[in-house]
């Protein structure tokens, strides 16, 4: 009776008072900074232009192909599996241009840290901002272009949301829907809930109790099929899914991936993961440890799924520092509602519109495009005048720039959909046709006859060489690109420098 007595005289003193203490504060802010930078400070990529055009066409043409307008060399019927995501950039992009773009960026990234943010309302308060601020800061490598990519952090989010209870599984199967037909990170989803299922029967020694969740996933994985292909969707996935793409940086094993970001944010994670796991490992639960450890070993093979490892070591860490695990443990603490973040309320928004208000005015005026991979501004003049038409041979990463800029009158050799489009033997073609690989070149140029090329590098480089000796003349070399065209067109002359801003 006087242990409840002082429980409870506690509980009041506590919510009657409007002090927090500073680290308290100081999470908060750190969370809420993070969330707004994450949200809506945005770059390009190489994948932006063509996200963008397949979009705009499905908007103007309402229906898919499997025939692609914009390439030459495309040898496989086109599954465009992430459809519904470039339609809705495409609507964004029309309606606001990139400032329309950044705020659907914000509605599905902020979405999704919403539900992390209600996750987090459980784990003690002085714990839950740095909690959040640490998921936030890790998805960083994965939100911070306009990619489908961005519905996988909502869509997981979503999982993480239901199997918290929080959400009933009768919608998973809709979630997976939409899912499948926004990105094809669906598949995370369903091996995080299959692992989940798997460490609930660990943790409850019992399985009635998982045949309603087990119903649930199996009903979603074949609810997948509900989209423009059919299981031909399937049969893609299960054949590009784990492709190697060592030449691309995001698909290389962790090690291998030289980003800043991924060599800070995911020690970042597992020392936070390692670090509970020392100090709470009895609080910790099988269903919530087995997804997070399945993907942190993933993302040692791939390094793009670092952040989304950082999610699922969110999920896990908040239930160790769970309130109801401080009880089992010590018994009665208090137990706030909600994230304690109301009486701020008025700081918080001053502090997210600092934040949010001059990044949004900068990348409306431009989104300045990389320049370790910017196409050549200057060179792309000369492949302006509107009688300039045919095949282009290009650099894999300027690929979808070229046919957003000129397609279709002219058609590109290669760009980043690769298995989407290409099949490995024309990926490795382009690839050695790049390097200036001159068997291959001769081969390819035979075959295709295309009518120019534009190349990366300087006129002395490989592959200009050997167009200036079989046929070809270099009418433009800026030391960073040469443009070359064949001998029996008209000379191609630079004209005005192209902006060096995305889109």
């Amino acid at each position: 009776m006087a242990a409840d007595l002082a429980y409870d005289v506690a509980v009041t003193r506590s919510a009657s008072s409007t002090i927090e203490h500073p680290a308290t504060v100081a999470g908060r802010l750190a969370a809420v900074i993070t969330a707004a930078l994450v949200c809506v400070k945005s770059g390009p990529d190489p994948d932006l232009w063509g996200h963008l055009r397949f979009g705009l066409d499905l908007l103007n043409t309402g229906r898919l192909t499997s025939i692609d307008p914009y390439s030459f060399t495309q040898d496989v019927p086109w599954i465009n599996h992430e459809w519904l995501s470039e339609l809705l950039f495409a609507l964004a992009f029309r309606a606001g241009g990139v400032t329309g773009l950044t705020m659907l960026k914000c509605a599905v990234v902020g979405a999704a840290f919403w539900l992390l943010a209600r996750l987090a309302a459980s784990a003690r308060v002085e714990l839950r901002g740095w909690l959040l601020a640490v998921a936030f800061i890790n998805v960083v490598p994965i939100a911070i272009t306009f990619r489908p990519q961005l519905w996988t952090i909502l869509g997981l989010s979503l999982v993480c949301t239901t199997l918290a209870g929080r959400l009933r599984f009768r919608w998973l199967p809709l979630i997976f829907v939409v899912w499948a037909n926004m990105h094809g990170g669906w598949i995370v989803g369903a091996a995080v809930c299959g692992l989940w299922i798997v460490g609930r029967a660990l943790d409850q020694r019992v399985v009635r109790p998982l045949l309603a969740p087990a119903a649930a996933l199996v009903t979603s994985v074949g609810a997948t099929i509900l989209n423009p292909y059919g299981w031909r969707l399937w049969r893609f996935l299960w054949e590009t899914v784990g492709v190697s793409r060592p030449d691309i940086t995001e698909w290389r094993p962790y090690w291998e991936a030289f980003e800043v970001t991924h060599a800070v944010l995911l020690p970042l994670a597992v020392g936070v993961l390692v670090a509970t796991l020392i100090v709470r490992w009895r609080m910790f639960s099988w269903a919530r440890l087995l997804p997070a450890v399945w993907l942190g070993v993933n993302a040692l093979a791939v390094s793009r799924l670092a952040g989304l490892f950082a999610l699922l070591s969110f999920f896990a860490v908040v239930e160790a520092w769970s309130t109801d695990a401080d009880r089992a443990l010590d018994g009665p603490t208090r137990k706030t509602s909600g994230l304690s973040f109301r009486p701020t309320f008025v700081i918080d928004l001053a502090v997210l519109m600092a934040v949010t208000v001059p990044l949004l005015l900068s990348q409306g005026r431009c989104l300045e495009v990389p320049e370790d991979w910017r196409p050549d501004p200057v060179a792309a003049s000369a492949l302006n005048d509107p009688d300039v038409a045919g095949r282009l041979v290009v650099p894999f990463d300027w690929g979808e720039y070229a046919l957003w800029t000129w397609g279709p009158r002219l058609k590109v050799s290669i760009d980043g959909r690769r298995e989407t489009i290409y099949s490995a033997a024309v990926i490795e073609e382009q690839q050695l046709v790049e390097r200036g690989r001159p068997d291959v070149l001769e081969l390819f140029v035979g075959r295709t006859h295309p009518e120019y090329a534009w190349l990366r590098g300087p006129a002395d480089g490989a592959a200009a060489r050997w167009f200036a000796s079989n046929g070809y003349v270099l009418d433009v070399d800026t030391g960073k690109s040469v443009v070359a065209r064949r001998q029996d067109l008209r000379p191609l002359r630079l004209g005005t420098t192209m902006s060096s801003c995305a889109p």
